[in-house]
């Protein structure tokens, strides 16, 4: 009896001791993952107009979130929700202790005045940024009177198909190295000022009638007037030139 409790008891000794090692392992390992990929730097690029505190805030928005594997395991399930704004955002972990954010932000095509804030937006309308500053570079759009833009709210306008035209005509004077000094709306019309012309181009099929304003301008050299493109379109070649004159919106 006593060598088989003997034997036994070496048995326990032995289990328990393994065990206490199983422990301490997995004590070690849970450390090791919570101290050396504990997140202390995160790394932001490709955000021109949303900030990158808004952007680590968006990822860092639960108490697990200071965990670089936890970070990639929610992006991963698609459970971070990024600022409005963004367009899309790839997470990567450049170390264990840091990340890296790639954002695109969603594009925007112009801008109004509300009160006394430049006010940008995007194809949708969807209001992505407030400054008392102008932006280069960024299209302002006179004629659309809006009371008050919301951070990423849709502008409240009465033509949604302004934005669109908005967009397709940005478009297209780039493509066709149009430079308007002034882009005027009413509705969803849009008028353009391009030196001592203003160019009518209505709504709708805006790059078939800016791709006409090139070679027109460059015969209408010296003359001051109204080019209307209004009714300009695939099944329709109308164009006419008011010379000395120009519309009430001016």
């Amino acid at each position: 009896m006593g060598k088989k409790h003997e034997k036994k008891q070496k048995k326990n000794n032995h289990t328990l001791y393994a065990l206490v090692i199983l422990t301490l392992g997995i004590a070690i390992i849970v450390m090791t993952v919570l101290l050396l990929f504990h997140v202390q730097t995160i790394v932001i690029s490709g955000n021109e107009y949303v900030s990158s505190s808004e952007i680590a805030a968006s990822i860092q928005d639960d108490k697990y979130a200071g965990n670089s594997l936890y970070v990639l395991a929610k992006d991963a399930m698609g459970k971070i929700t990024f600022p409005k704004a963004v367009e899309s955002a790839e997470i990567r972990m450049k170390a264990p202790w840091s990340i890296k954010v790639t954002v695109k932000e969603k594009e925007i095509i112009g801008c109004i005045i509300v009160g006394d804030e430049y006010v940008y937006f995007d194809e949708e309308g969807m209001v992505l940024r407030k400054s008392p500053i102008p932006k280069e570079g960024i299209p302002y759009i006179e004629g659309t009177e809006v009371e008050e833009a919301v951070l990423y709210e849709k502008l409240p306008v009465e033509e949604e198909r302004l934005f669109r035209n908005v967009k397709d005509a940005v478009e297209s004077f780039r493509q066709y190295d149009v430079v308007p000094e002034r882009i005027v709306s009413s509705g969803a019309d849009l008028t353009v000022y391009i030196g001592q012309v203003c160019v009518e181009l209505g709504s709708g099929d805006m790059e078939l009638k800016i791709s006409q304003i090139p070679p027109i301008i460059e015969k209408l050299e010296g003359k001051t007037g109204t080019l209307d493109l209004r009714h300009y379109n695939d099944s329709s070649e109308i164009i006419s030139f008011k010379e000395g004159e120009f519309p009430e919106i001016e």
